[in-house]
């Protein structure tokens, strides 16, 4: 006896449902995926994502940085007053850092960060040199 069409084709299926079933398929990797609003380097594998190199930094941020981890003597990655007072060997009064620390902390957090630290620095710099003139490296003015 010979099957009919509709029982020879019973379990494969259709056209329209193997597209929706890619269709799906697609969805669900689409979850896997979050768009997080980062770039993503879809490298192939065995292949290293061309990632940007990172960008070096200036002699002069570099000098700060130093500055910068000199007075950070705890290490923490922050300046805080406890920092100020060990640095300078506690012979300035405690107000004295407390204003320093307010004048410098524009996020409010009770600490200088190194962004910070840098944009204080860089206004004392252009102050100095707006006070005294800009020094040339013959030591000429």
């Amino acid at each position: 006896m010979a099957a009919t069409t509709a029982e020879a084709t019973a379990g494969v299926p259709s056209d329209q449902q193997e597209e929706e079933q890619q269709h799906e398929d697609q969805e669900d990797t689409d979850d896997d995926d979050v768009d997080d609003g980062e770039p993503r380097d879809r490298a192939k594998p065995g292949k290293k994502p061309n990632k940007k190199p990172a960008k070096k930094p200036s002699p002069q941020e570099l000098k700060l940085k130093k500055e910068f981890m000199l007075i950070d003597v705890n290490n923490s990655g922050f300046i805080d007053k406890a920092d100020l007072v060990k640095a300078t060997g506690g012979y300035l009064p405690e107000s004295f850092f407390t204003n320093a620390i307010k004048l410098m902390d524009t996020n409010r957090d009770g600490k200088i960060s190194f962004e910070e630290y840098k944009i204080v620095r860089g206004l004392a710099s252009s102050l100095k040199e707006a006070a005294f003139g800009k020094k040339t490296g013959d030591g000429k003015k």
